[in-house]
């Protein structure tokens, strides 16, 4: 960010980058709207709104981290990557002219989504090179358990065969979570994190 930020402006800065306030409250607006309302008490919803604001400190923190650490790795994607990227995010859009026209309704440009996309692609390549092959590895009796344990006394439960390949899926998701938990908390170890707010 070329411009120059004002202090207040700030909630949290990670190895001297910062995590603006407006880029905060966007997030935790996108995370409240995600949560179910429930009409619990006014106390239950500021206890809500401090989990939200807290967490969602966390996971731009961990963001933050893990974009600096795979510039400072020297994760490189290729252009066939990036394109392909862009080709998906448009096919959700159907077209050009709807991206560009939700991309304007964000203030934001073509140019910045395709920085955003490889700046991804570049965090999910770090991943790959830190993590593990054995901590994401899932095995066939890792899928064998996690269906016992998903049909023990389910009536009518689906065959092994019908669901092994979405508790595989699953398993490799909650494996590559824990596995960029993992590295967070390790880039942590290692960087000077400050935080300017309260909840």
């Amino acid at each position: 960010m070329n411009e120059e930020i004002s202090p207040s402006d700030i909630v949290a800065m990670v190895n001297g980058e910062a995590i603006t306030r407006n880029e905060f409250e966007t997030r935790v607006e996108a995370m409240l709207s995600a949560y179910p309302s429930e009409g619990g008490t006014e106390h239950d919803e500021e206890e809500v709104l401090r989990a939200v604001k807290a967490e969602t400190l966390d996971m731009l923190i961990g963001e933050a981290l893990l974009r600096q650490g795979a510039e400072l790795d020297g994760a490189e994607i290729s252009e066939d990557e990036l394109a392909a990227g862009y080709e998906q995010i448009l096919e959700e859009f159907g077209n050009k002219a709807d991206l560009l026209s939700a991309l304007e309704e964000l203030g934001s440009t073509e140019d910045d989504l395709l920085k955003n996309i490889a700046m991804r692609l570049k965090v999910q390549r770090y991943v790959e090179m830190r993590a593990s092959p054995d901590d994401m590895r899932v095995t066939e009796e890792d899928v064998r358990s996690s269906y016992r344990n998903y049909t023990e006394g389910v009536e009518g439960a689906p065959s092994f065969e019908e669901i092994a390949e979405s508790i595989h899926e699953e398993l490799e998701r909650q494996r590559a979570q824990q596995a960029v938990l993992f590295i967070i908390e390790d880039l942590k170890k290692g960087s000077e994190i400050e935080v300017f707010i309260e909840f």
